[in-house]
């Protein structure tokens, strides 16, 4: 179904929590905004994927906001008000980055798909291999070059938030299938305002709208948008265990680990580009759908994880990556 999510989701402004050198530039997720080194072993940089929306920070990039105007299927300029940027890979192939929306102090972008990315970033009985990384470098509007490293992953799943945080409830819409065939709507689970409040959980001006997980008979599907996801599908096809179904598992509440063995893993109906790369999907946004069973009512807030294939290394080990970021959905 058509929604504003997807581009309200794209065109924010966030101040990273991070300090900013004058002359390099800090790329991460746009959806999680992770800016730290990944999980399961992987040192370093960030980790973004080919393909995905990335928001690279830096100081003095551009002297005021320029946002794309065409939208899809029209392709992203690769130079906004002077603005433009470039990526290297680790085999020395350099593309241009499309551009979204450039500010004085962010850009958000999204990455070319046909870059040199890890797929399997630790082996399960060996020391981890280290990952692509990948120079980044900016010409400003005045003329300036900065660069930076980020390390490129073939999936490196993060989910958006309304309020454009990465941290707080899912930029997501609900459709319920009743048992005569109708549907009815959420265009969002969340109502967001300008103005900062404590919820209990964060500060953010959004609070959630319930979500009703309806009886037995209905079907409620939460559809999640994220970025980073779509590249596991095709891993997924290399492994007997995935062939069947999407590479991408969604877990309610806290993630799958040693301590906590059995996680609740909701049904996945579809993952990958978003609208399947209808006419008028949005460049580099993933899209999830994901049953929210009866079973749930009355759960209250609930986080969600993504789970990936990331990569295939043999007929026992095959190796997954959580979200960066969990996003969070009210149950009535």
């Amino acid at each position: 179904m058509d929604s504003p999510i997807p581009r309200a989701i794209l065109l924010s402004t966030l101040a990273l929590g991070c300090s900013l050198a004058q002359n390099s530039v800090t790329v991460v997720s746009a959806a999680s905004y992770f800016n730290g080194p990944q999980e399961n072993g992987v040192p370093g940089n960030p980790s973004v994927a080919p393909g995905s929306i990335v928001s690279m920070f830096a100081s003095n990039i551009a002297t005021r906001t320029t946002v794309a105007t065409n939208p899809p299927p029209a392709p992203l300029p690769t130079n906004l008000d002077g603005v433009s940027a470039t990526i290297t890979d680790a085999s020395g192939n350099t593309q241009p980055i499309r551009l979204i929306e450039v500010t004085p102090g962010q850009i958000n972008a999204v990455l070319p798909s046909g870059l040199q990315a890890q797929t399997c970033f630790a082996l399960c009985s060996g020391p981890g291999l280290n990952p692509d990384t990948a120079v980044v470098n900016v010409t400003t509007s005045t003329g300036n070059h900065i660069s930076g490293e980020v390390n490129l992953l073939a999936v490196s799943p993060g989910l958006f938030s309304a309020d454009q945080t990465g941290t707080w409830l899912a930029a997501a819409q609900v459709v319920t299938t009743h048992a005569d065939g109708s549907q009815t709507y959420m265009d969002s689970i969340a109502t967001c305002t300008s103005n900062l409040v404590w919820n209990g959980y964060t500060w953010s001006g959004c609070v959630p709208v319930p979500v009703d997980v309806g009886t037995g008979t209905d079907q409620v599907v939460l559809e999640l948008f994220g970025t980073g996801i779509r590249g596991a599908n095709a891993i997924a096809e290399t492994d007997p265990q995935y062939a069947n179904g999407p590479g991408v598992s969604v877990i309610a509440g806290p993630v799958c680990s040693n301590a906590n063995p059995d996680c609740n893993y909701l049904e996945v109906l579809y993952a990958g580009p978003q609208g399947a790369r209808a006419p008028g999907s949005f460049y580099g946004l993933d899209q999830v759908n994901v049953v929210l069973p009866p079973s749930l009512a009355g759960s209250g807030v609930i986080s969600l994880t993504v789970e990936a294939v990331a990569g295939y290394v043999g007929a026992d080990c095959c190796e997954l990556v959580d979200s960066n970021n969990a996003v969070y959905v009210y149950i009535k």
